[in-house]
């Protein structure tokens, strides 16, 4: 048998294999922005109650988390504790590529 195609025999964990796949083909700017949109309200759950109802991802672009809030109260929160909601994200994330959230009402 070919040895290249030995090689290749086995299973890799779905998480590595897209993102070497994102990084071969230039789609970590999308991946991450799937990432970030997936996690947001678990995360930021933990930390402001109301966020899953009261809250929506916009876009995320250039390490700036946009969020939609249907309440000040909820987006004075956030902004309150944007740093710790920051680093809870990039630690689901698995890499800092959240800088800050800029939250709209």
């Amino acid at each position: 048998m070919n040895s290249k195609i030995n090689s290749h025999v086995g299973f890799a964990k779905i998480d590595k294999m897209i993102n070497k796949t994102a990084k071969q083909y230039h789609l970590e700017t999308a991946y991450y922005k799937y990432k970030t949109a997936k996690h947001w309200h678990t995360v930021a759950e933990a930390f402001v109650d109301g966020v899953k109802e009261l809250t929506q991802v916009l876009d995320f672009k250039n390490g700036v988390l946009k969020i939609a809030c249907l309440s000040r109260e909820v987006a004075s929160k956030i902004t309150l504790l944007s740093k710790r909601i920051i680093f809870a994200l990039n630690q689901a994330l698995g890499k800092a590529v959240v800088f800050a959230i800029y939250t709209e009402v």
